[in-house]
């Protein structure tokens, strides 16, 4: 059976934060009726999204210039969604004076900021979502909270990665063969019936997919002449738009997992062919080059870019100014040496989960195939499958790891 480990760094980490009482005081000794209660205090702020506790409201406080010391009502409203602490008003004045009226209740749960870091996410362990490269099961696998394979598509291809459950409830994935003969973009339902499926063009080879609003499919594919195509294709195999990029590199050491974003530009990596994230606008001209980048680069909600380094051994976060605001190096995280780095997906909450490859490094297949960091460098989560398995990309389905815009950044 495979195991999934749970360790919190302190037993508050997933707990709402209480919302703190404000107090006041009044000057008159004798609380006379020139001293009325105070005045209800105003909502609280609400917590923030995907915290399963709740960020205490922030209640309103009594009006300070009258009230008995008990104050107003120290019960609040609903903090962060589902379930949180509020914080109710808290005025005191002049111990004779007749009550002031407690703070209205807190309001209800707040979205995060984009990119912001709330203070919650799903409390593992999670359902998700893996791809493979080499190894075995050789299948795409739906993992439940209690380890069980809940779903799983056996592939004859010696890999599939960047594999995604679509909102239909269908699986997406790029695959090829052994010698990508077979390679390209399938989409299945529930049923393992292909309903979408891309083939590359001769002598490409295909390992990315990803389903953009529009309804198309964004497919990266090398070639041996070291170029590379990024091709959005419709429902009906059409390819929409097309962008050729020349960077170096065999048609298996260049793209891995490539993105379109929000902003419609371009990030691609290099698997091998000199290993650097980039970055293109819609007509192919390079815009940005990262300090690394071997499997994927997600553009964050806050416009950070988030970067797996494959054999590199490391993950970076590059601001907008490209300073790397955010790294992990290759020993630095006990019981978790990096190998290749693969898979990524940030959560609401600022935590990082990392896919650790071992498919070029023999001696990690005993460690956790995925683990979860927070921005302190904590691990509070890790998941580790039979040693045969390879998992080279994942995505986490609790509802929770989703931001405010519906999206999974990945």
């Amino acid at each position: 059976m495979q195991s999934v480990k749970l360790r919190l760094s302190s037993p508050l980490q997933y707990v709402g934060i209480l919302a703190l009482l404000s107090s006041a005081s009044c000057a008159d000794p004798a609380g006379s009726a020139s001293y009325p209660g105070g005045a209800s205090g105003s909502a609280g702020t609400g917590g923030v999204i995907g915290n399963p506790v709740g960020q205490a409201g922030n209640g309103g406080g009594g009006n300070p210039s009258g009230g008995n010391p008990s104050g107003g009502n120290p019960s609040g409203g609903s903090g962060g969604t589902p379930s949180g602490a509020g914080g109710g008003g808290a005025g005191s004045g002049s111990p004779g004076g007749s009550g002031g009226s407690g703070g209205s209740p807190g309001g209800s749960g707040g979205q995060a900021g984009m990119g912001g870091a709330a203070l919650g996410a799903p409390m593992p362990p999670y359902r998700f979502l893996h791809g493979y490269s080499g190894g075995s099961p050789k299948a795409i696998r739906i993992i439940d909270k209690k380890e069980q394979v809940e779903w799983e598509l056996p592939l004859d291809y010696e890999e599939a990665n960047d594999a995604w459950l679509l909102p239909s409830g269908n699986v997406l994935f790029g695959f090829r063969s052994s010698d990508s003969a077979e390679t390209g973009c399938r989409e299945v339902n529930k049923a393992k019936q292909t309903v979408f499926d891309y083939r590359a063009p001769a002598g490409g080879e295909t390992h990315s997919c990803q389903r953009l609003p529009n309804g198309d499919t964004l497919v990266g594919v090398s070639f041996a002449n070291s170029t590379s195509q990024l091709l959005e294709v419709g429902a009906d195999l059409t390819v929409h738009h097309m962008v050729t990029i020349s960077e170096g590199g065999d048609r298996h050491g260049q793209f891995r997992e490539v993105r379109k974003t929000a902003k419609g530009t371009y990030l691609v990596v290099q698997q091998r062919g000199g290993g650097k994230a980039m970055e293109f606008d819609a007509d192919g001209k390079k815009l940005r080059t990262f300090p690394c980048g071997s499997f994927v680069a997600i553009r964050l909600p806050n416009e950070n870019t988030l970067i797996s380094c494959g054999d590199d051994h490391r993950v970076i976060e590059v601001a907008p100014d490209d300073s790397i605001v955010w790294e992990i190096t290759e020993s630095e995280i006990p019981g978790n040496k990096l190998g290749f780095v693969g898979g990524l997906q940030r959560l609401p909450n600022g935590n990082t989960l990392i896919c650790n490859w071992p498919g070029h490094e023999a001696t990690l297949r005993s460690e956790p195939e995925i683990f979860e960091l927070t921005p302190a460098k904590q691990v509070v989560w890790d998941y580790t499958g039979p040693e045969t398995l390879q998992v080279s990309s994942f995505q986490i389905l609790d509802p929770e790891a989703f931001f405010p815009d519906g999206n999974s950044y990945r």
